[in-house]
């Protein structure tokens, strides 16, 4: 299965960046870089069954404290 994406990711790098990098857009290419490599990265961690966190855990840790503080202010 990593074998599928990582050909598919070839496939991406050498269709799509070519042209964007002959048409001189690298904002484009720079951002569609990074987000195909992280990307990437992520479906090969969770294919290798390495736990990754959850991003609402981190929502959830950053916005305690405020709620609690707002709660407190109300009550």
């Amino acid at each position: 299965m990593v074998w599928i994406v990582l050909a598919a990711a070839a496939c991406v790098v050498r269709f799509e960046y070519v042209r964007l990098y002959r048409r001189k857009q690298f904002k484009d290419l720079s951002i569609s870089a990074c987000l195909l490599g992280f990307a990437a990265t992520l479906f090969i961690l969770r294919s290798a069954h390495v736990p990754i966190p959850d991003p609402l855990d981190w929502i959830g840790a950053v916005y305690k404290p405020a709620s609690k503080f707002i709660l407190s202010a109300l009550s």
